[in-house]
């Protein structure tokens, strides 16, 4: 009896001591990919090549994953997740295989007293650790953040030389549609004073509210920082407002000059950056080329007859050359 219970307990030794080896598999296949969740279709947060070796948090696999630990380098941040069993192989080391060797010869030594006298052995159950609490910039950025909401300021500096300069503000709407493409939704307000153009407006101030729709080209989205070009159109609100230097005078002869432009569509291309604050929170700022162009109309009308005399304003360039920073909160 001494003889089996000491048989017995060198078994759990051995096999304990063949868990307590770091288990390790080698990637096979010419391309390999650590995914967050066991299944193909969640987000990828490494791509791997092959010969490269991965650390197991569990031996055993579920559903034909892996669940495993890699670090790219030493002193590298180190990722978690899911690989599919079929890319890879465990290694199995010299040192365990000597060990299951021995285990087997024990239990063949043992087989028939152990059948009749001794209950079943139960193997020691492995306990699966939890993934690390650390989370990196890359981890963060995986959640899967799909709107955003933010606020966006900047200057508008136009094209034409009639015009300086303005301040521009307003809000923006964020849609992630792809990994690597997303729309935006953004409305605008800026003004832009006019120093008169013989050709053109009369000096005056152009109030303009802008609906801009773009579309992202997203690149290198894995990580912190993401450069991304734009392109898309927008409809402008047009309003123009002369300037008391130029309506007085007429004024005091009896006489009301007014100047209107119609709202107007344009086009813009342009690039950008985002900076992932945190997980919620992006700071970004980007730079944008935008052309178009408006026409109008003139009037002078005498105050007393009521009769007045009218002309047109064609081809109003409104192409301009903008900066803008923002605050965006995701959700």
């Amino acid at each position: 009896m001494k003889k089996v219970i000491s048989a017995i307990l060198l078994s759990l030794v051995c096999l304990g001591s063949l868990f307590s080896q770091v288990k390790k598999v080698k990637v096979v296949a010419d391309k390999a990919v650590i995914y967050l969740e066991p299944n193909i279709g969640s987000t990828k947060i490494e791509l791997l090549k092959k010969g490269d070796i991965l650390n197991l948090f569990n031996p055993n696999k579920k559903n034909n994953w892996y669940y495993v630990i890699y670090q790219s380098r030493p002193g590298a941040t180190r990722v978690t997740g899911f690989v599919q069993a079929d890319v890879v192989e465990l290694i199995v080391e010299e040192k365990e295989i000597i060990v299951e060797e021995k285990r087997q010869e024990e239990e063949k030594a043992i087989q028939p007293v152990t059948e009749a006298a001794v209950p079943e052995e139960k193997k020691p159950e492995i306990s699966v650790s939890p993934p690390p609490q650390e989370v990196t910039a890359l981890t963060e950025k995986k959640a899967q953040k799909r709107y955003g909401l933010g606020i966006l300021a900047g200057y508008n500096m136009p094209a034409k030389e009639s015009f300086s300069g303005g301040v521009t503000y307003g809000v923006n709407l964020w849609f992630k549609i792809a990994k690597n493409i997303a729309l935006e939704l953004s409305s605008l307000r800026l003004e832009n004073k006019s120093a008169g153009d013989l050709n053109g407006l009369s000096e005056g101030k152009l109030a303009q509210t802008l609906i801009l729709f773009g579309i992202q080209g997203r690149l290198f989205s894995e990580g912190r920082l993401v450069p991304y070009i734009v392109g898309g159109g927008d409809y402008s609100f047009n309003k123009y407002k002369l300037s008391s230097a130029m309506t007085d005078p007429w004024n005091q002869l009896g006489f009301t000059l007014t100047e209107r432009v119609e709202d107007s569509w344009a086009f813009f291309i342009g690039g950008g950056v985002d900076f992932f604050i945190s997980k919620n929170i992006v700071l970004n700022g980007d730079i944008k080329y935008s052309t178009g162009k408006t026409k109008g109309a003139w009037s002078l009308e005498d105050q007393i007859s009521n009769l007045n005399v009218t002309g047109d304003l064609k081809n109003i360039s409104l192409n301009s050359l903008d900066f803008e920073v923002g605050l965006r909160f995701l959700f």
